[in-house]
């Protein structure tokens, strides 16, 4: 895990507390922190959606949510197409650990 590039990220478009939320998050560790946490629990439950994995894992679901796509980029993980969700019963999609 210590060698993928995770870094909290704010778009063009968000306002400048976005850029300057994302730059402590960084700065602290806690972007890191939260990858790893999300991703030992992916690793932990296998292949399932982000609110599975928050109802599993007792993990706060946004930032479930805010983390995949950041170890996606990583090469972490990796999402395996779209599914019904046994929390919600509608569709989402499903992710696994690399």
């Amino acid at each position: 895990m210590n060698d993928y590039p995770l870094f909290a990220v704010a778009r063009r478009s968000d306002p400048a507390s976005s850029h300057a939320a994302a730059a402590r998050m960084n700065r602290s560790g806690r972007t890191k922190s939260q990858c790893e946490r999300v991703l030992t629990a992916l690793r932990a439950y296998g292949p399932c959606t982000s609110r599975e994995l928050a109802f599993l894992s007792e993990l706060d679901l946004q930032m479930i949510r805010r983390r995949l796509p950041d170890l996606e980029f990583a090469g972490a993980a990796r999402r395996n197409g779209e599914r019904r969700c046994r929390q919600v019963g509608g569709p989402a999609i499903e992710w696994e650990a690399v």
